[in-house]
């Protein structure tokens, strides 16, 4: 039997108008990834850096980020409606996995509240092991390789 959720709060009204929310994704989410297209209806704002605050690892199929580092963590910044953040903090299994809270990027015009998926599970050491020094999950996986001097981030 298959479930159906309802994502739209009771209103199933095309004309329903939302605040969007901007979400920074530093992993599968980010485009060219397998889950990106969850996001194909949301506005992809741009490429984005956060300050050196973070820390991001490697744990297999997907990476998480923690906000006790130093590192600058290259994603996706995106804007989305209610239902599609209502999909994501479903595939990030928030509260258990993942939570979602404000990660501070670098300067892009007037850009912020910006929210992330932050690690929240017990389940899984993170040790230096598992730490992607270069905080991009695109290049560790080597998906794409470019030179970041060359990014235009105006």
């Amino acid at each position: 039997m298959t479930q159906h959720i309802n994502t739209t709060g009771g209103n199933s009204s095309p004309e329903k108008k939302d605040n969007n929310t901007l979400i920074f994704v530093y992993g599968s989410l980010r485009r060219g990834m397998g889950l990106n297209p969850v996001l194909e209806t949301s506005e992809h704002l741009s490429l984005a850096f956060t300050e050196p605050k973070y820390t991001m690892y490697d744990l297999g199929a997907f990476p998480c980020l923690v906000d006790n580092g130093k590192d600058v963590i290259v994603g996706d910044l995106y804007s989305v409606d209610s239902d599609t953040l209502l999909q994501l903090d479903i595939i990030e299994g928030v509260p258990n996995l993942y939570q979602r809270k404000e990660v501070e990027i670098q300067s892009y015009g007037d850009i912020t509240n910006v929210q992330a998926y932050f690690w929240a599970s017990d389940e899984i050491s993170l040790t230096d092991e598992l730490k992607i020094d270069n905080g991009d999950w695109l290049a560790h996986r080597g998906v794409i390789k470019y030179n970041r001097s060359e990014v235009n981030n105006d």
